[in-house]
């Protein structure tokens, strides 16, 4: 899955995509979903291409190249999550009267349409999908990190840390909406773990050259005590099952590594291009290569 990410956007004073982008990012990862970014420049169709879904979260300021290529990866085949005030400036700041795809859906949704019409939270057409406001999707965290840096140590473990927990106990764990949304767009589960897997663990993955299919997972498991913090013992991740998406190309092996232990094969199972395996335990970081 494909995130823009456009600090050209904050220069243009676009706060809401930076917050989008940064609460999207979050979604994702604590759902096990495998993304990259694309920065400023990047939203071109060979680097759209790349993804099966893409998002642009708020992209107000989007440039008209940008613009052609969204509508030529949707046109061969491409999906795309739209959001909030895409696609009302160009990079230069100039309003865009266009009618294409962006320029019909936008209305319905952001403020009022062109007939006077409410805007409404969805809309949908083909292959893009468009929210009116990406964050009602996702739970909020009761504090934000840039809140609690700036916090004292002493009142961080005094005042916030208890007040954060009472939060908690009442906030909404997980809101399953977003990512049903993306299933459904893609017209498969995006998520890379099984069920019940922590949302503390996260995943990334890269993967070799043309010449090289190999395919590297880091699983990092969050769920550690750390500075500041009360007296605990690591929460390991057991029985991770996993599911990737591979190409045609037969798996010769899968083995699971990290800095403490021997490297050791894990058995998998593999149908065409969807590759199956568990990992048994992942105490704080896991690497596993799948050549």
């Amino acid at each position: 899955m494909g995130l823009v990410l456009s600090f050209d956007e904050v220069h243009m004073e676009n706060t809401h995509h930076l917050r989008e982008s940064a609460a999207c990012a979050r979604y994702l990862a604590e759902n096990h979903v495998l993304f990259d970014f694309l920065c400023e420049g990047q939203v071109t169709l060979s680097e759209l291409s790349r993804f099966e879904v893409v998002i642009l979260p708020h992209v107000e300021y989007l440039p008209l190249s940008g613009r052609r290529a969204v509508a030529e990866y949707v046109a061969r085949g491409g999906r795309v999550l739209v959001t909030g005030n895409t696609g009302a400036f160009d990079e230069h700041g100039r309003s865009v009267k266009l009618t294409d795809l962006i320029g019909r859906l936008r209305p319905l949704v952001w403020r009022r349409g062109a007939d006077g019409t409410e805007s409404v939270d969805y809309a949908s057409t083909g292959r893009i999908r468009w929210l009116n406001d990406l964050r009602k999707w996702i739970p909020r965290r009761i504090w934000d990190i840039h809140d609690i840096e700036d916090a004292m140590r002493d009142e961080y473990r005094e005042k916030v840390l208890p007040s954060l927990r009472a939060k908690a106990a009442d906030a909404p764990e997980h809101d399953p909406r977003l990512l049903g949304l993306l299933n459904d767009l893609a017209g498969r589960n995006l998520s890379i773990t099984g069920r019940g897997t922590p949302p503390t663990l996260r995943a990334s993955a890269w993967s070799g050259t043309r010449a090289d299919k190999s395919i590297v997972l880091h699983f990092v498991n969050y769920d550690v005590p750390g500075p500041g913090l009360p007296p605990g013992e690591v929460v390991p991740c057991t029985e991770v099952e996993v599911r990737l998406r591979v190409d045609a190309h037969r798996v010769k092996s899968v083995c699971a590594a990290n800095p403490w232990e021997s490297p050791k094969e894990l058995p998998f199972h593999q149908s065409g291009n969807k590759l199956r395996f568990t990992v048994p335990r992942i105490q704080i970081y896991e690497t596993i290569y799948i050549q």
